[in-house]
């Protein structure tokens, strides 16, 4: 990455950094919350006489079960009696947070440095319960342009747990 691409990445980044603070904070108490209801649940389906009879008759069902109850392995990992307290679970929780949000904020720079934009002139930013849309007017060294950053509500059907999807988009 050339030194004025890289001036103009951490630039973004910190605009990101700010425009999303709020919806991050949500996001952040949100996780924080699941992780802690994923302890509680396998807590209780644990204690549960399913669960007693399904060890003594089934003990990789019992695995199993005790995974998907927990969110998958590594959240079992995480949340299961005796590997984390409640300050270990929030910290983990945190740390997953933290990659989330800087793994979406590098992408969306990302995507920005590509399209060229050298400046962020102005900006309207949207919070609703279910995310957050952001349009920007930005300066490209094609001229400006128009960017739309929006949040969406993705998954939580049948092959994952609801999360938020990113989307970036560029106008002339």
């Amino acid at each position: 990455m050339l030194h004025t691409e890289y001036k103009t990445y951490t630039s973004i980044i910190s605009k990101l950094d700010e425009a999303f603070a709020k919806f991050d904070e949500q996001f952040r108490k949100e996780e924080i919350k699941f992780f802690h209801d994923r302890k509680v649940a396998l807590a209780e389906w644990t204690a549960s006489d399913d669960a007693k009879e399904l060890y003594r008759n089934n003990y990789y069902d019992y695995c199993m079960t005790q995974y998907a109850v927990a969110g998958g392995k590594g959240m079992y990992d995480i949340v299961a009696y005796g590997h984390y307290n409640d300050a270990g679970i929030t910290e983990k929780a945190n740390k997953h947070v933290d990659s989330k949000i800087a793994k979406r904020n590098a992408s969306i720079s990302n995507k920005l440095v590509k399209a060229q934009i050298t400046n962020v002139d102005s900006g309207e930013v949207v919070y609703s319960d279910d995310g957050f849309n952001g349009y920007f007017e930005v300066q490209t060294e094609a001229g400006q342009k128009r960017v739309s950053i929006d949040t969406i509500i993705a998954g939580g059907y049948n092959i994952q747990r609801a999360h938020y999807r990113t989307l970036v988009k560029v106008y002339k």
